[in-house]
């Protein structure tokens, strides 16, 4: 039912009451009628009420009862008026906070699936990397294993090649010590070697000086005579030369500089003698070239090492700093 005046919905929390002769319903509110007088009007049978529109200017005779203090009423009023007002403010809160609820929760919800997606796109993405970075490191270890592979090989040709090189100088001695003169006569010079150091000078197949650019050179760095032999001839000029102690004077020069014969030898392997005494003279004690190879020897009680690549003379270095 609805009110009529109000339009309303009369329920138990908005209580009202019928007209007896209309039968308009109308909140007790809006009919001007208290929750006691309603009560009252409701547990009495003999009683009709009508509403003002029934009864018009036609007042009805009093009849005598008691009424409760009209404050009692107000505030009986006035109680049912907050209790409505505030059952409706709380439903409207009820709703809003049960809204705000859903929509913060779809919310939630959105914002989870979105991260749950990305958290499984990651996931793809560090399986995909993981499997690119394992076929990386496999293939840089095999780049790695070939270059080892071919340094190895670069290695023992240029060994090789070294070595053949050098075999093709089996045949030649260098001699040093001996001044370079202007307008000098190596035919002279050879013939006079051979007298001091009593060999033949039929072995000698060819005979020239190294011409060097280079200025204010020392004693050690004066251009060497080379001599080239017949063959097997060579052993016997250098243990000549080590068994003579011989000097310029000897050839009529006017100084007392040594003169000697020594090995002929590639720019590779003239390097990597150099290089050997250069790094390990405070390590070895001996480090010469004999026969086509650089060894080397801490004191006479040590083994002989052979020298073949750069590396290995690191390597010794790094073996004698251990030892020490």
């Amino acid at each position: 039912m609805k009110c009529a005046k109000c339009s309303k919905a009369v329920t138990k929390k908005s209580p009202g009451l019928q007209c007896t002769k209309c039968c308009k319903w109308l909140h007790a509110l809006c009919a001007g009628i208290s929750a006691e007088q309603l009560t009252a009007l409701k547990s009495t049978d003999s009683v009709d009420w009508k509403c003002r529109s029934c009864v018009g200017n036609v007042r009805p005779k009093r009849i005598s009862c008691i009424l409760p203090d009209p404050e009692d009423d107000d505030n009986t009023d006035t109680e049912l008026l907050s209790n409505s007002v505030s059952s409706h403010i709380i439903m409207e809160l009820r709703r809003e906070i049960r809204e705000t609820i859903r929509t913060e929760m779809q919310s939630i919800q959105t914002s989870l699936q979105f991260f749950s997606d990305k958290i499984d796109d990651f996931e793809q993405k560090f399986i995909s990397y993981e499997s690119r970075l394992k076929t990386l490191e496999n293939q840089y270890n095999d780049i790695r294993n070939h270059h080892k592979n071919l340094k190895m090989k670069n290695e023992a040709l240029e060994q090789k090649v070294a070595s053949m090189e050098q075999a093709a100088l089996a045949n030649q001695i260098e001699v040093c010590g001996v001044p370079e003169q202007e307008n000098e006569n190596l035919t002279d010079i050879t013939s006079k070697l051979c007298s001091v150091f009593d060999l033949n000078t039929d072995d000698i197949l060819k005979a020239y000086r190294k011409i060097s650019r280079a200025k204010n050179l020392k004693k050690t760095q004066l251009p060497v005579i080379t001599i080239q032999l017949r063959e097997g001839k060579r052993d016997q000029w250098l243990l000549a030369s080590k068994t003579k102690q011989k000097s310029c004077k000897d050839m009529g020069g006017e100084t007392d500089d040594k003169i000697y014969f020594r090995e002929s030898l590639t720019p590779h392997m003239s390097f990597l003698l150099w290089k050997a005494k250069s790094d390990l003279k405070e390590l070895y004690r001996y480090v010469w070239y004999k026969n086509g190879h650089v060894m080397a020897r801490k004191t006479e009680n040590h083994k002989v090492c052979h020298i073949h690549y750069e590396s290995d003379i690191n390597k010794l270095k790094i073996a004698s700093q251990d030892a020490n």
